[in-house]
C-alpha cells in the first residue's frame, strides 16, 4: 500500500505488474483476446494498461478513468458509493505466443487508485490456411 504521495518531490508511481499467464500450456502459441480490468472509481485518477507477449515490448492497450464520487455542488440528500470501473478491451493485435503479462500504471500525483482484478483469454493459435 503507498503511504503519501510524493517522495522528496517526486510523484510515486503505482504500478502493478502481472505474472507470465501460460494458461498452463507453455508449448502451445496462443492469440490473447480479450481482457477486461476492474478498479474502484473516485479517485480521479488513470490506469494506464500495457501488455506483452513473451517478453517482447510493453504494447498500450488502453486506458481506465477512475473518476467518479461526489462533485461540489452537489444537492443533498447525496450518497455516495463505491462503484466499479469496468473497462474490456480488444488486444489480439499485440501477437501471439505462448504468455502474456500485464502492466497497470497510475502516475496520477496524489491519486492513490484501488485496483480489483483482471481476466483475460487466449485461444489456440491456428494458422491460415
Amino acid at each position: 500500500m503507498l503511504s503519501g504521495t510524493t517522495d522528496n518531490g517526486t510523484a510515486i508511481v503505482q504500478r502493478i505488474i502481472t505474472r507470465q499467464n501460460d494458461f498452463d500450456d507453455a508449448f502451445i502459441s496462443k492469440v490473447f483476446d480479450p481482457c477486461q480490468f476492474v478498479a474502484d472509481t473516485g479517485s480521479d485518477a488513470y490506469y494506464l494498461i500495457e501488455m506483452q507477449v513473451n517478453e517482447g515490448g510493453w504494447v498500450t492497450v488502453g486506458q481506465m478513468n477512475l473518476a467518479g464520487g461526489l462533485t461540489t455542488p452537489f444537492t443533498t440528500p447525496a450518497t455516495t458509493s463505491i462503484v466499479n470501473a469496468v473497462e474490456n478491451f480488444r488486444t489480439k493485435f499485440a501477437g501471439r505466443g505462448s504468455y502474456v503479462q500485464f502492466r497497470i500504471t497510475n502516475s496520477t500525483s496524489g491519486k492513490i487508485p484501488t485496483f480489483i482484478e483482471y481476466t483475460n483469454y487466449a485461444r489456440p493459435y491456428q494458422g491460415r490456411i
